[in-house]
């Protein structure tokens, strides 16, 4: 029986191939089987291509002829031919001597082959995808299904739209609202006061040490009433003391720190300090605008631009932030003014790497000089390479690192910029690229690869540029700069961003203001279902339904993580802006999730949603257990009714190793928190505000003695092995061997049609010419 199934089986499965036509037979694992006609069609072309390939090659085992009409045969081909190689070469005493003298000058004949052999192996491909296309008649049948839908469509769509209002009106209206709350493609709106005059905006473009800051600032002298605002708090300060010295009064305003002068009519701030309220200026400057696209902190200086009410904003930047700029004053209703600058001093490439060619070897520093400012992108790094050129050179050298406290920075930059302090080298992280002014002869890159957090990256221009712009200075012994590598590797990518333009700046940071969130969130509670504690459906930015668990509570109770991820979800926004600090937002909220609200017995009203977003935006690093602690600390005794104190943990010690002074700067970050809390819930008495100011002092004078006695810290790390590690994860992460396949094959087929195009007096075979 078994037997006689499988012979019935193989009977129907032989009829149903005879039954069908030659394309659509099909083996069982689904590949195609080409018949006996298109077999004998491809062995055909086969034959043929085969047979143009004899003409062209012969095979190693041919002895080549002595001489020809064109003359003898070079020694490298009898060479390679008494060789006894395999693989096939083309005899020169086929070709005409021009492109017999061509092709010995080329290196190429390998490539030569292979592409004359992918010519025929694409042909192959070609004829089959011919061949198994489509019958003509299933494409008309596809062609009339479709025109046949597209006609139904116009008339379809609108009744089954009339059908889900009339059902689902409540449902629709409570998501229409939410999209509203969620609009963010307007946001110079957002600003009435700064919209009820015309601004004049003035653009300052052009490169580092070119004149363009110092000309704003001479503007917002002479103006009655005037604003500064800063990427630093330590410009800030600079502008504070210069306003000063010349007798401005002016106040200081920082996240930390409010110095408020009597009959002051000028502000020096932060840019995130900037007011957006009724009170109008007569010159406000923005520094640094190109800050505008940062991921962390561009809103600042999109709110800036846009919300300050005054008559004329000087904004100071580079050029790749002018198009937007202008976009932006277009937009707001603003005339705009180009004023650019040109480079005081020249900036050059040096022809040589500091290393000489020897990429990973140790002692490329002893090549140092005073001037030199040798950037790196990690700590440990940074300590590294200070010893190896204090202990190989006579030089003594500061150190600029982003963790380090503004205060601390500013010390080391005077004394980098003072002949008599005995410190000639500069060993900073890329912090220096922006806002510190030093008198740097050379700018030395010890690697153009970093690790951003979550992957290795190559430096692009923008930043090679704004760092290398820092060599030469105005007014000092070094007014032109250079810039090198330590390695000789990363000497190609430098010349290749120091030529290029950099690419214009295309979108401007946005952040959700309290008076959002507190909308979205009286929206939200509209939306949600009477009985509580149930999923409901929202939509996303794709306008794709996704859910979330809501407890269903008021305002005090309401999930703040979720609540976020909604509106991020959900949140439109222009072609030119996108929004700032969603992950970081996110991760502060989940993390407030932890702490016990509900156990707490409180004397203050619940926390609303506005300070919950307050809390979510502050300047916490969440990766610093130091720093959510002091927040959990903070807010918990605010919810309590209680002024809010420092830990006893928060005690800063004398450092003994570069982790001691890590540590000493993470009680620096946790004391500017508390101290950026208290400004803004101001539940901490004076006392605590003064003691917090006290060890901030305290915590800046170890790490400058740490800084200073650095020789005798433990330090055990290897920066040559950590630049080949990066490298090495680089190329694997982002290999570019499809790229170089690709121009290797366009150098093989530009190669190939140079030589059929060039030689006009060889007659080549006919089927050449159809190959």
């Amino acid at each position: 029986q078994e037997a006689q199934k499988k012979k019935e089986k193989s009977q129907k499965l032989k009829a149903r191939k005879q039954s069908k036509t030659p394309l659509e037979k099909r083996t069982a694992d689904g590949k195609q089987v080409i018949n006996e006609e298109e077999s004998s069609l491809l062995s055909s072309v086969a034959s043929s291509t085969q047979n143009v390939l004899q003409r062209i090659f012969s095979s190693s085992k041919t002895e080549p002829t002595t001489t020809s009409k064109d003359g003898d045969l070079t020694n490298s081909t009898n060479a390679k031919l008494q060789q006894g190689e395999n693989k096939p070469f083309l005899l020169l005493s086929q070709m005409s001597k021009p492109l017999r003298d061509k092709y010995e000058e080329s290196t190429r004949s390998r490539r030569y082959i292979r592409s004359i052999e992918r010519v025929r192996n694409d042909s192959k491909a070609e004829l089959k995808s011919l061949l198994t296309a489509p019958p003509i008649s299933t494409l008309l049948e596809y062609h009339k299904a479709e025109s046949t839908l597209q006609s139904i469509l116009p008339k379809l769509l609108p009744a089954f739209a009339n059908h889900i209002q009339r059902r689902h009106a409540n449902l629709l209206h409570q998501f229409t609202t939410l999209d509203s709350r969620t609009d963010l493609t307007k946001p110079h709106e957002w600003y009435m006061y700064a919209r009820f005059d015309r601004r004049k905006i003035v653009f300052h473009g052009g490169p580092t040490n070119s004149g363009k800051t110092y000309s704003a600032i001479q503007r917002l002298k002479r103006a009655e009433k005037g604003l500064y605002l800063g990427p630093l708090r330590l410009l800030a300060a600079e502008v504070y003391d210069n306003l000063t010295s010349q007798g401005v009064y002016t106040n200081l305003l920082t996240g930390q720190d409010k110095r408020n002068v009597p009959f002051a009519t000028h502000t020096a701030a932060t840019v995130e300090m900037a007011p957006t309220t009724n009170e109008e200026f007569d010159a406000v400057v923005i520094d640094e605008i190109q800050m505008i696209a940062d991921p962390f902190r561009g809103f600042a200086w999109t709110r800036a631009l846009m919300g300050i009410r005054c008559k004329e904003i000087h904004v100071c930047g580079g050029m790749e932030a002018r198009q937007l700029v202008e976009q932006i004053a277009k937009t707001c209703g603003d005339d705009f003014e180009l004023r650019s600058y040109e480079r005081f001093g020249a900036l050059a490439v040096e022809r040589r790497s500091l290393s000489s060619g020897k990429n990973h070897v140790k002692g490329a520093y002893r090549n140092v000089e005073a001037g030199d400012c040798i950037v790196a992108f990690s700590r440990n790094d940074i300590f590294a390479i200070q010893r190896e050129v204090e202990q190989s050179t006579k030089l003594k050298c500061c150190v600029i690192y982003g963790s380090l406290p503004p205060a601390t920075r500013n010390r080391q930059a005077r004394l980098f910029n003072d002949p008599d302090s005995g410190y000639d080298v500069m060993v900073a992280s890329d912090a220096i690229g922006m806002g510190l002014n030093l008198n740097i002869r050379r700018v030395i890159f010890n690697s153009l690869f970093k690790s951003n957090g979550e992957s290795i990256v190559q430096l692009d221009h923008s930043s090679v540029k704004q760092i290398a712009g820092r060599a030469g200075r105005r007014n000092s012994q070094y007014p032109d700069g250079i810039v090198t590598c330590r390695s000789m590797e990363d000497m190609k990518h430098l010349r290749k961003c120091m030529q290029n333009d950099i690419v214009p700046i295309q979108q401007a940071g946005l952040m959700p203001t309290v008076s959002h969130m507190e909308v979205f969130h009286e929206a939200l509670q509209d939306f949600e279902e009477i009985d509580g504690n149930k999923i409901h459906p929202t939509l996303n930015k794709n306008g794709k339904f996704s859910s979330h668990f809501s407890d269903g509570g008021g305002s005090s109770n309401q999930n703040v993580h979720e609540l976020l991820k909604q509106f991020h979800s959900m949140s439109s926004t222009h072609g030119n802006y996108f929004l700032c600090r969603k992950a970081s937002s996110e991760s502060v909220a989940k993390w407030l999730e932890k702490i016990p609200i509900a156990d707490q017995e409180t004397s203050n009203p619940p926390l609303t949603v506005g300070d919950k977003f307050t809390i979510c935006m502050s300047p916490v690093n969440h990766r610093d257990v130091g720093c959510l602690e002091t927040l959990k600390k903070f807010v918990l005794k605010y919810i309590a009714g209680e002024a809010a104190g420092l830990s006893r943990s928060v005690f800063p010690q004398p450092a003994k190793s570069f982790d001691d002074l890590s540590e000493l700067c993470s009680i620096h970050a946790q004391l500017e928190l508390f101290l950026w809390l208290s400004v803004r819930f101001q539940n901490s008495n004076l006392v605590e505000q003064q003691a917090a100011n006290t060890l901030r002092e305290k915590t800046i004078d170890l790490i400058n003695d740490g800084l200073a006695n650095s020789d005798r810290l433990k330090l055990n790390h290897d920066y040559i092995k950590r630049d080949v590690r990066l490298r090495k994860k680089y190329h694997e992460e982002f290999s570019s061997d499809d790229k170089i396949n690709v121009e290797e094959e366009e150098d093989e087929d530009d190669f190939i049609q140079e030589l059929l195009m060039n030689d006009k007096d060889h007659e080549w075979p006919e089927e050449t010419e159809v190959a």
